[in-house]
């Protein structure tokens, strides 16, 4: 059975895998990836843009070693192990709660975990701008950056593939074993946005204070509670750098 799949185009690669999953051999880490996205979708089914082989957007799987996974802690373990890759690669990366990839306060990547039943699966979808120019990332309708708009280098999209499958394999083992605990102060040291308003359904709720042990934020409301919340947006524009 396969462990990794090519596709030129698909709608998503997590929906692709959805429907596939009995073709791979679930007992290792898999990955599809596709030069082409025509409906990607992250975190709350916002839409992801993708550009044909400037991009990079793949979706890694396996058997849930423990059913007391939690989906939200897989999206931050591997958006740091995101994090680790192009720390590698000498770009100067941070992490927006939850499971955001910025660069010069402007957005990335991030990451998307689902979990699913027959089999117990954990889905994690990775999306990132790569080689887009400064041209092609002042189309995107929120402030986006790509590697290549950030380093002035163009990147090999396989050998980042690659990259990523060894440090997720990593890191999902520890969290398999050990939990969030072991990444929560390498998280919070690449997460630079505290002080910034907090919005859940597009109301403020408060400002952005720390990230609690189970790996939600900590939010600050006007009468100075706090609170977490596992859901919600950061508006990283609210504060001066």
């Amino acid at each position: 059975m396969k462990t990794l799949l090519h596709l030129k185009s698909t709608k998503s690669t997590q929906d692709f895998v959805k429907e596939h999953l009995e073709e791979f051999d679930l007992d290792k880490l898999c990955y599809v990836f596709a030069d082409h996205q025509t409906a990607g979708y992250g975190t709350r089914n916002r839409k992801w843009i993708s550009s044909d082989r400037k991009s990079l957007q793949a979706t890694y799987f396996s058997k849930q070693k423990n059913n007391n996974t939690s989906y939200i802690n897989l999206a931050q373990v591997s958006s740091l192990s995101i994090l680790k890759v192009l720390q590698n690669l000498g770009v100067q990366a941070q992490l927006k709660w939850s499971n955001d990839i910025y660069i010069s306060h402007k957005k990335c990547g991030g990451s998307l975990c689902e979990l699913v039943s027959n089999p117990n699966c954990y889905l994690i979808g990775i999306g990132l701008n790569i080689n887009q120019d400064i041209h092609e990332c002042k189309t995107i309708d929120i402030p986006a950056t790509s590697l290549l708009a950030e380093s002035g280098k163009t990147f090999k999209i396989p050998a980042i593939l690659n990259a990523l499958l060894h440090q997720l394999n990593q890191d999902i083992t520890i969290y398999e074993t050990q939990g969030f605990a072991p990444f929560l102060e390498t998280y919070k040291r690449n997460m630079p946005y505290f002080g910034c308003n907090v919005l859940v359904d597009d109301k403020l709720v408060g400002k952005s204070f720390d990230i609690s042990p189970n790996g939600a934020m900590i939010v600050k409301d006007a009468d100075h509670n706090l609170k977490e919340i596992y859901s919600g947006s950061l508006d990283v524009q609210s504060r001066n750098y």
